[in-house]
């Protein structure tokens, strides 16, 4: 059974009073449940909205805000490798549409949030105008009992009692009321029932997009955050990954056979055209179309190799790309899964509201001109009854609000009580000036080498525009602080002067004579007027306050550090290898120059550079033995490189071999370079996340401080506001008392 077809149920068969009595009672019970305070109510864990929920609410509305946006700024934000596109459901537009759903959710929370508060103090004024109304309902129907004046004025019709109300002023001394007699009260009751249905119409459109945004939250946001999670986390690279290394490694193995036919078809091809004979030539052009052959499947098989190594260093990066974009996004969802919470919370009370509204809407409805004076007095006193709880209950619904942006502004879970009276000995919170500039100043200068280190690097550019618009925060913060002080400052100090004046008009003029009079009215005015420069200075420090708190979530970083220090052993280990082989190479090389050069100088050409060298071939060309012995074990290291002992070697595979050793060592030494440079950008990558830790530290440190002066401003205003007991000349010295405090804060905050 639905709500509404419960309540219609329940009051069927029901009298006018019975109905009367529901609609007064229900919204009184419903909001005693959502504070959880009745006897007899019964409530379940979890349902009280709490300034920790409200918080919650906030910190959704701020990850929103900083998800990209456009589709440049995803792609930025995702850093997929060159030709990845992340594959099914985690391309950049899966993601796009995600992120700006999300982001236009939570750009709703703020307008939303300022009509609750808005709303909220209409309800409770409201509350407090009923109690009026009750009051003057009391007054008019004692008039009306106790007068003669009904007699005299023959009111016996509605239209007779309003051409009396206007008459008489809307008043009714000394009427009294005949027993048949049936009042009208429409001139209150019209006053009453538009300002209901106004705040009814309020009420019921914050209600009706609170439950929106409630719903989209839970049934759009939230699904949608944990859909890409999902997918990560299913996501086909690891196994694509893991296929393409394989692949790589088999092809790696067919290239160095094809190398070793390559290299044998050649020195065969050598070796017959060396013979000088036709069988022998024909044979080296056979040998030669082999190897020729091979070298073209091997061109192949190495085009293949470079682009699948290019595609598995990409997949890689996009595997990457993919795990920190999971770690943030499950990230999110706990912030929108708290922020969900404090939706249905607030959706409960704000319900109860929207309730008593619609419920004390339908009962003023039913009072009609046939209710006698009697039943429609006892029913409008337990009309006006719940609204006395429900304006108590829209006060604590506000305060949670403020306390619950205090508490988000001030980073810590102290909120300072509410001011109700009037103290003369408050002690305003300072904040520490030194500090506060130590702070900023440590903040330049991280910037400035952040800068430099993001020129050379590129490196991070969303977290580097981020600390970039902080600093420009923080410079308007440092500031509007100052400014806003010095003005604050000089307007009280000018209102002082004037309330001092007044005072001492007021003290040389005659009591209960019209100057005294006017002096006093102008004294209260003066009272009034006195804060609204301090308030508006006041609200643009708080404001510089929210845009400077938003913390950094140094994790994802903190992430990456320990990825760079992996880095750096891994390009320090593989440079070592490198080093290692490009040595043995080297010494290789070494002596294969040693016993080319040997052989170039006792004349190759006595011999023939195709001829297989032996010791007897060295012994002809009157080789020294050292020399000789040189040459032998070049030939027996390069018989090892060919794997063939017994391999003849000429003079022309030993030049070959020289040449692709250089090769090797030249290209060795590119890549020991290239392992080099990335230690180098993984220490500088590590110094510039440093860099931001330390900006994100002392920003903590320069925020600790400066809500103090935030602090201070409310304090101030809440003591001010607070001061509403006694006569003006009163109040005027309890405000000129408090504001000398108060500039005493303000004198060394305005300085430059």
């Amino acid at each position: 059974m639905s709500n509404n077809t419960l309540w219609e149920h329940s009051l069927q068969g029901a009298d006018y009073e019975t109905i009367t009595r529901f609609a007064t009672e229900v919204p009184k019970t419903l909001s005693d449940a959502s504070k959880a305070d009745a006897d007899k109510v019964a409530r379940e864990t979890g349902l009280l909205l709490t300034k920790s929920q409200v918080i919650d609410l906030r910190k959704y509305e701020a990850a929103g805000l900083a998800l990209p946006y456009t589709l440049k700024d995803v792609n930025d934000y995702l850093r997929f490798g060159a030709g990845q596109d992340g594959g099914d459901g985690l391309r950049a537009a899966d993601f796009l549409k995600t992120f700006v759903e999300t982001r236009d959710h939570a750009r709703r929370w703020s307008p939303l949030r300022e009509r609750i508060m808005i709303t909220g103090t209409e309800l409770k004024l409201f509350g407090a105008s009923m109690q009026r109304y009750g009051e003057d309902m009391e007054e008019v129907y004692l008039d009306l009992k106790s007068g003669p004046l009904l007699e005299k004025h023959n009111v016996k019709t509605l239209e007779q009692l309003k051409k009396l109300q206007l008459e008489l002023g809307g008043k009714f001394p000394g009427i009294e009321l005949d027993v048949d007699t049936i009042p009208d009260m429409k001139y209150y009751l019209g006053k009453i029932l538009d300002r209901v249905a106004s705040n009814q119409v309020s009420v019921r459109d914050i209600k009706t997009d609170l439950d929106k945004f409630g719903y989209d939250l839970r049934e759009k946001v939230i699904p949608g955050i944990k859909l890409r999670v999902a997918l990560i986390q299913t996501n086909a690279y690891p196994a694509e990954v893991r296929k393409l290394d394989e692949v790589i490694a088999r092809r790696a193995a067919e290239i160095v056979e094809k190398n070793t036919q390559y290299q044998a078809l050649v020195d065969k091809a050598l070796g017959s055209a060396a013979g000088l004979n036709l069988f022998g030539l024909g044979m080296a052009v056979y040998y030669g179309v082999e190897a020729e052959a091979v070298r073209a499947v091997r061109k192949e098989l190495n085009a293949a190799q470079d682009k699948d190594i290019e595609v598995l260093s990409n997949m890689n990066q996009t595997l990457g790309s993919l795990k920190r974009v999971e770690q943030r996004l499950q990230n999110l969802t706990v912030i929108a899964i708290d922020a969900d919470m404090a939706t249905q919370n607030l959706m409960h009370v704000w319900n109860v509201m929207h309730r008593y509204v619609e419920e004390s809407s339908t009962a003023m409805l039913g009072i009609d001109d046939a209710l006698s004076l009697r039943r429609f007095m006892s029913s409008f006193r337990e009309v006006v009854g719940p609204w006395v709880q429900i304006h108590q209950d829209a006060d604590l619904l506000i305060e949670v609000f403020r306390e619950a942006d205090r508490e988000y502004n001030q980073d810590q879970g102290r909120a300072k009580p509410r001011m109700t009276t009037f103290s003369i000995r408050q002690n305003y919170p300072a904040p520490n000036l030194q500090v506060l500039k130590d702070s900023h100043h440590a903040m330049r200068d991280s910037a400035v080498s952040a800068e430099a280190l993001f020129i050379r690097l590129n490196y991070l550019p969303g977290v580097f525009d981020r600390f970039h618009r902080l600093l420009g925060n923080v410079n308007a913060a440092a500031r509007d602080l100052r400014e806003s002080s010095l003005n604050s400052k000089m307007d009280l100090e000018s209102k002082v002067r004037k309330l001092v004046a007044l005072e001492k008009e007021l003290s040389g003029a005659v009591q209960g004579s019209e100057e005294f009079d006017e002096i006093e009215e102008d004294l209260i005015a003066a009272l009034k007027k006195m804060l609204a420069i301090t308030r508006n200075e006041a609200s643009k420090v708080s404001i510089r306050l929210d845009n400077i708190s938003d913390g950094y979530d140094r994790r994802t970083t903190l992430g990456y550090i320990a990825g760079l220090e992996k880095d750096q052993i891994d390009a320090k280990e593989s440079k070592q290898a490198l080093v290692e082989t490009q040595a043995r190479l080297q010494r290789e090389l070494t002596f294969l120059s040693d016993a080319i050069g040997a052989i170039e100088k006792a004349g190759i050409e006595k011999i023939g550079k195709d001829i297989a060298l032996t010791i007897d071939k060295l012994k002809e060309l009157g080789m020294a033995p050292p020399q000789a012995q040189i040459v032998m074990f070049a030939i027996d290291e390069l018989k090892k490189a060919m794997a063939d002992i017994n391999a003849g070697i000429t003079f022309i595979n030993m030049v070959q071999e020289s040449n692709t050793l250089q090769d090797k060592v030249n290209e060795l030494g590119r890549k020991i370079a290239l392992k080099d440079k990335d230690v180098d950008q993984a220490v500088r990558k590590i110094e510039f996340i440093q860099l931001i830790h330390a900006l994100e530290d002392q920003r903590q440190r320069y925020v600790g401080e400066y809500k103090q002066a935030v602090v201070a401003f409310d304090q101030f205003l809440a003591i001010m506001e607070g001061n509403q007991g006694g006569d003006g000349r009163a109040r005027s010295a309890r405000a000129i008392d408090e504001v000398n405090r108060f500039l005493g804060f303000l004198k060394p905050v305005s300085m430059p």
